[in-house]
């Protein structure tokens, strides 16, 4: 009886203290939305706001009790550009937008660009000029009199992160609640949006040439990239960041567009606007990088899609820039101009060699150098081919189509469409079964019938998925980043190999069937740990969370990643041999050396030359960079 009189009074007791913080929760959260921030700028007055940010405490699933833990200051969805939309609608970025009143900047969360996200099988977000940025900055102790002079401030180091996710949609993301996880408060975050899929990946390729400004030119997404980095070198001191401390941060398709930045004609020019990059999840030469055939999905998009008559490409384009929105809304929730089998390849739209933003093939510069060096760090996850191969694990009639129709899978899925010989696919679809699903000679002649379980193999399938996706790709292209400089190599690789309790994995099955545990999908050493997204609870993911934030932090700080300020990163030219002494190993061998943080408490360094099947995967029979470049410019 005594337990029970006990344990009603706790329990009562913890309702009691739930809801003072409740009201003390909402008493704040009033009194900020009143404060209002005014910054200006040389590009107009923004009133900013205040947030208060909550994390749960360790008992939180019983209590439901959460603490304060920073206040943010915020400017929201803050142009850099003037609005794409109706005479703007697919051509470059126009920079030099002001306004005269001052701007409200103070919402919590950010417009998210228009687009058609395959993960949730929608048409989302309502911007369809999407040409903003969001800025968030610590509130706290470094704005006391103490420490900052009246009328001075410290200025801190930038972070401008492109919004994660694919070229043809974007994740949820709340940059409020990175900003308030980073250490210290001596950073400014910039959060950047840019246009996605059709509207900003189209190109009319050479018949841009004829029909003169009536035209769609190619790679609009990273031109939006370039006109942020440009509006936050102008305008970032007016929120205490320092443009000489600029991180470019990018994941999965943001990390191949910083890649493809530092080879962009800008970089080759020395007009770059940021000092290093972090590449998470992605690089110029993951295979979805660079798209293939936009002069025909562009075509299809205007014509089938959009409706539009086509008489000539200009009356093509006028058609496709003056249609009302709900027509192109409509047009993008189609998307069949442009996917393959059902949602793959991963980006049909995407960057493309043009002759004018990109002036080669990125494997070509890589080789012969032309790429700008700086701090890179470079990042890829062992189950990174969750996306998309967690797709078809929810969806069971495309379970069964891959079974059956394996060959007509294959080169969409694995991205190997237009970049090879068309004779070849059926072959190297067999091969690479073989190779990952069926170790062993490969069969002089493969059954046709021959069924692929997706459910029983689904470890090996996203292993495939992700080696040719991701894994080979990113290694390849951090090896040929350190050779680009020929004194001293500053480019860093780390594996991901740890999965949290609850993490971004998580959110891209979204299914009611048990979720097999493969490891991190792309990303999820940012979304998970870095950005924290979801909130942590368990011990163990909070001890690798630490350390994988400060190897962010101390890239971001000093440019050398390090988890302990006595543990820094190996570069990715260090050779360890047995027991032997290190040593810088020979620019010639493929042998790359990563961190690879399995564990909660621990690292390993590794080094390997077959990362990935690196060694199938350089030996399948692509067409080589020049075939696919300049050459045929008329079929970008």
């Amino acid at each position: 009886m005594l337990f029970i009189i006990l344990w009603i009074v706790v329990d009562f007791w913890v309702l009691i203290v739930a809801q003072n913080d409740i009201d003390e929760q909402s008493q704040l959260e009033n009194q900020l939305r009143k404060v209002a921030a005014a910054t200006k700028t040389p590009s107009g007055e923004l009133i900013g706001g205040l947030h208060a940010i909550y994390e749960p405490s360790q008992n939180a699933n019983i209590t439901g009790i959460q603490y304060l833990k920073i206040t943010i200051k915020s400017w929201v969805d803050v142009p850099y550009a003037y609005p794409a939309v109706g005479e703007r609608r697919f051509k470059p970025p126009e920079s030099g937008y002001k306004w005269e009143k001052p701007l409200n900047a103070t919402n919590r969360m950010p417009q998210r660009c228009l687009q058609f996200n395959f993960i949730s099988n929608q048409t989302e977000g309502t911007e369809e000029g999407c040409t903003m940025l969001s800025i968030y900055r610590h509130h706290g102790a470094v704005e006391h009199e103490h420490l900052v002079k009246p009328g001075q401030h410290i200025p801190h180091p930038v972070i401008v992160l492109l919004r994660p996710g694919t070229f043809m949609y974007d994740l949820p993301f709340d940059g409020m609640k990175m900003a308030a996880h980073l250490c210290c408060q001596h950073h400014v975050l910039v959060v950047v949006n840019y246009r996605l899929g059709p509207l900003g990946f189209l190109g009319t390729g050479k018949y841009s040439e004829v029909d003169g400004f009536n035209s769609i030119p190619a790679n609009i997404g990273l031109m939006d990239q370039v006109a942020a980095l440009k509006w936050v070198k102008e305008n970032i001191e007016a929120f205490w960041g320092d443009t000489s401390q600029i991180t470019f941060v990018g994941v999965a398709a943001g990390a191949a567009s910083v890649h493809l930045q530092l080879m962009s004609r800008l970089a080759s020019e020395g007009k770059m606007d940021f000092q290093r990059a972090v590449m998470i999840g992605g690089s110029a030469l993951v295979p979805w990088a660079l798209a293939k055939n936009v002069v025909n999905k562009t075509f299809s998009f205007g014509k089938h899609d959009m409706s539009c008559q086509f008489s000539n490409w200009s009356s093509v384009v006028d058609c496709m820039r003056t249609v009302p929105e709900d027509i192109l809304i409509r047009a993008i929730t189609a998307r069949s101009s442009y996917w393959g089998y059902h949602n793959t390849p991963l980006s049909p739209l995407g960057p493309v060699v043009d002759g004018e933003f990109l002036m080669e093939h990125p494997y070509v510069m890589l080789r012969s150098g032309a790429v700008r060096t700086m701090p890179c760090l470079f990042s890829f996850s062992d189950a990174a081919g969750l996306l998309p191969a967690a797709y078809f694990f929810r969806k069971r009639e495309l379970e069964e189509n891959i079974k059956s129709d394996w060959l007509k899978v294959a080169p969409p899925l694995l991205d190997y469409e237009y970049r090879m010989d068309r004779r070849l696919y059926e072959t190297f679809a067999n091969r690479t079964r073989q190779f990952y699903l069926a170790p062993g000679p490969i069969p002089r002649n493969p059954s046709r019938e021959e069924e692929l379980d997706v459910s029983s193999n689904f470890a090996l399938f996203t292993k495939m998925v992700t080696d040719r996706l991701y894994t080979s790709g990113i290694v390849e292209a951090a090896r040929l980043q350190g050779l680009a400089n020929s004194t001293e190599t500053n480019v860093w690789l780390y594996r991901l190999s740890y999965e949290a309790e609850k993490g971004f994995s998580d959110q891209l099955f979204q299914s009611e069937k048990e979720t097999p545990a493969l490891g991190p999908a792309v990303g999820d050493d940012f979304m998970t740990f870095i950005a924290n997204q979801y909130n942590l609870t368990r011990p163990e993911d909070r001890d690798l969370q630490i350390m994988l934030k400060r190897t962010f932090e101390s890239f971001v700080y000093t440019g050398a990643p390090g988890y302990t300020s006595r543990s820094p990163l190996p570069k990715i030219d260090t050779y360890f041999k047995d027991e032997g002494p290190v040593s810088v190993k020979r620019r010639t061998s493929r042998v790359v050396t990563f961190t690879q943080m399995a564990f909660s408490d621990r690292v390993n360094v590794q080094n390997s030359n077959d990362i990935g099947s690196g060694k199938f995967w350089r030996r399948a029979p692509l067409l080589q960079p020049p075939v696919l470049a300049v050459d045929n410019y008329d079929i970008y």
